[in-house]
């Protein structure tokens, strides 16, 4: 209860503090208020689920949420006042001692999505990944949303990956698996090639087969004739005879 109440409290205070530095006494209040709705959901859910337990890391973790990492705690209960809003609910088994707000709904089915302490649309099999964008968030802190944000823009929006994409025998041109797909039909690689078609009886091993190399199209040496036509320049030595043989 105690750590329900003094999280919404911060949450007007920041409202507050950060509407006076944008527009005075009217930034203040409106600020307030802005502060109080999301504050007072999160703090609420805080509150009935006990999320952060009693002893040194429930405390140390609150602290860290609601100072170092309070921008990602507010982005998180904006998040979590919109699931409440459209009829989500809270997991509270998941959200007792967790440090951790979990909504049994996601954005997207089968998705989940992590805004700061808020998890959404979360099961066991994939919970560990969602509290590691927690922890980066606690560990970054202010600095964590617009890494996020320069992430996506440099490497979803912007192709800076083809900085580091293997041009050898690639087009100039295109996405990075067209241009994987044509290194590798391009490629100088000997390329072996069977032919068997459906409903046709298979072929012995070797039939039908052509191996392309740099030149011409060789048809296939079969294991008798590699043994009775061996290159002499290949061979090895020959086999001693034993006296007295024919």
């Amino acid at each position: 209860m105690v750590a329900g109440i003094v999280s919404a409290v911060v949450h007007v205070v920041a409202g507050a503090t950060l509407g006076a530095l944008v527009a005075g006494p009217v930034g203040l209040s409106a600020g307030a208020v802005a502060g109080l709705i999301p504050g007072a959901v999160f703090g609420g859910a805080v509150a009935a689920t006990g999320v952060y337990p009693r002893g040194p890391r429930g405390v140390a973790l609150f602290l860290v949420d609601h100072t170092w990492s309070l921008p990602n705690t507010a982005l998180g209960a904006v998040y979590l006042a919109l699931h409440l809003a459209a009829g989500h609910t809270l997991d509270a088994p998941g959200c007792r001692h967790a440090c951790r707000v979990s909504v049994v709904q996601g954005v997207w089915p089968r998705y989940a999505t992590t805004l700061g302490t808020v998890c959404a649309g979360s099961n066991p099999r994939i919970q560990r990944h969602e509290d590691t964008h927690i922890l980066q968030a606690r560990l970054l802190g202010p600095l964590y949303l617009p890494l996020v944000a320069a992430n996506y823009v440099l490497f979803t929006v912007l192709p800076v990956w083809w900085l580091w994409h293997d041009h050898a025998g690639a087009r100039s041109t295109g996405s990075a698996g067209t241009s994987r797909w044509a290194s590798t039909r391009t490629s100088g690689t000997r390329r072996t090639r069977t032919a068997s078609r459906a409903g046709h009886p298979a072929e012995p091993r070797g039939a039908g087969r052509v191996e392309v190399g740099h030149g011409v199209p060789r048809a296939p040496r079969h294991d008798a004739d590699a043994r009775d036509h061996r290159d002499p320049r290949r061979a090895g030595p020959a086999r001693p005879v034993p006296a007295g043989d024919p």
